[in-house]
């Protein structure tokens, strides 16, 4: 059983509602990451800005940067979070479902992580790394592997 927490960004940079726009996308540029979770003042999330939200909202509408507040372009309603001790499998669904690329991990009203889609693939990634192929599939190609797997393969390996 893998723990949001094991999995999650815990250095997370974030901005404030008051922050322009100009500035949060220097944050987001000078951590190469594509999001910041927005927190006020005691640390409590209030929302999640992306690289997407500053060109739809701000540049798309041809609006000065430096004359606009993240807390306007925020998304502030319907924030998904999750725990960091909620499992990996629960993050990665709820991600899927709501398709959502990353999800901040709070522990009361306090953020103290951050997991993105790629978190969840890495480790997911070195899970089948380390599993064994099961006994008669080395060999095979993947799709012979995919046949088999369905029952439309012979039991034996080419030779």
């Amino acid at each position: 059983m893998l723990l949001v927490r094991n999995v999650m960004t815990q250095d997370v940079k974030t901005v404030s509602p008051e922050m322009d726009a100009f500035d949060a996308a220097g944050v987001m540029r000078s951590h190469d990451v594509g999001s910041a979770p927005v927190v006020d003042g005691d640390g409590h999330l209030v929302g999640i800005v992306t690289d997407r939200d500053l060109v739809i909202r701000v540049l798309g509408d041809r609006t000065d940067p430096t004359k606009v507040r993240v807390g306007d372009v925020a998304t502030r309603r319907s924030i998904f979070t999750i725990s960091p001790d909620a499992q990996v499998s629960e993050a990665r669904a709820l991600m899927a479902t709501e398709r959502i690329r990353r999800l901040p991990v709070v522990k009361g009203e306090q953020l103290v992580g951050i997991v993105s889609r790629s978190d969840i693939l890495r480790v997911r990634s070195e899970q089948l790394e380390h599993e064994r192929p099961q006994p008669g599939w080395q060999g095979l190609s993947f799709d012979a592997r995919r046949r088999r797997a369905r029952g439309n393969a012979p039991s034996t390996p080419p030779a």
